[in-house]
């Protein structure tokens, strides 16, 4: 795990990372009440996402996770993003 993101009353909410085991899809954990839950980002949209970390966008429930499309920084890595709505 590599960045967590607050909600608006900064409450912890979103904590990203990588998942090395299924890397078809980002990681992120989502605080949910009391529990963490396990959540999975858009399929197919890079084939090794890795997260560096995640923002809550003032003034809105979304949130911008960013990172790389591999945990390599070697070629072909490039940036990547995905919005997060709750």
């Amino acid at each position: 795990m590599s960045g967590i993101a607050g909600d608006a009353r900064g409450r912890a909410a979103w904590i990203s990372g990588w998942n090395f085991r299924d890397q078809s899809s980002s990681t992120y954990l989502r605080r949910d009440g009391d529990a963490w839950t396990v959540v999975r980002g858009p399929a197919g949209a890079a084939t090794a996402p890795y997260l560096n970390d995640v923002a809550h966008v003032p003034g809105t429930t979304g949130f911008w996770s960013v990172g790389m499309t591999s945990p390599s920084p070697y070629p072909p890595t490039e940036a990547y993003t995905e919005r997060l709505l709750l």
